[in-house]
Parts: structure tokens; C-alpha cells; sequence
């Protein structure tokens, strides 16, 4: 029983979410089995993780000042606001976002994330 909790911690070294570069591989079997919205859903993530750096290279708009940065980044915080940021997705006044986000259970996602990082 020792050895599986080890290794579930081996799966999940860095043990800050938003400095966690592996975080999508171990949610994505959450996801619906669809390309568009995997990579839409991993490029969102980056997105949120990289804000809260001092700076982000954004794809659309070049070095940007970090969103999230300075505000709190323990786990239970960071968590928090990702949540709040998935839900506004499916909350978009952009039909092909809120339709993307629409498929996606984001309950379960942070059900997960807590589990592995809190």
C-alpha cells in the first residue's frame, strides 16, 4: 500500500499546481476524447499557469504583464481561481468556447486537481 502512494506522488512531483508542467497529462483522461477540446483545454491551462509568472509570452499578443501575478499561489488559492476560470469558459459569450466547455465536467477536473496537489 506504501509503494502506490509513492508512486502516486512520482506521477505528480511538482507539487505546485501553477508550476506544474505535467498537470494536463494527468487529467486528461477527464476529457472528452476530442482533440479540439484537449488541446483547447491544455492551451487554456498554459494559458492560466503561465499568468501567474511575472511575465507570459501570449501566443496572440506577444510579452504580457502575468495576470495572476502576485496574488496568492498556495494550492487551495490557485485552484480556487482555476475554477472560477474554467467556469467563465463555459460562461463565454463566444459560442465555439462555451460549446467547448460545455462538454467538459469541470467538477470533476478540480475534484482531481484536489485530490493530487491539496
Amino acid at each position: 500500500m506504501a509503494y502506490q502512494e509513492t508512486t502516486l506522488f512520482a506521477s505528480c512531483p511538482e507539487k505546485d499546481f501553477y508550476k506544474d508542467t505535467n498537470v494536463a497529462g494527468l487529467i486528461e483522461y477527464l476529457l472528452p476524447n476530442d482533440k479540439k477540446i484537449r488541446k483547447q483545454f491544455k492551451e487554456d491551462l498554459d494559458w492560466f499557469q503561465g499568468n501567474y509568472q511575472e511575465y507570459f509570452d501570449d501566443k496572440k499578443k506577444g510579452k504580457q504583464k502575468g495576470y495572476y501575478f502576485g496574488k496568492p499561489t498556495d494550492n487551495h488559492s490557485v485552484i480556487e481561481k482555476f475554477q472560477d476560470y474554467l467556469k467563465n469558459k463555459k460562461n463565454s459569450t463566444q459560442d465555439w468556447l462555451r460549446k467547448i466547455y460545455s462538454a467538459i465536467n469541470i467538477e470533476q477536473i478540480i475534484i482531481k486537481l484536489k485530490e493530487l496537489y491539496l
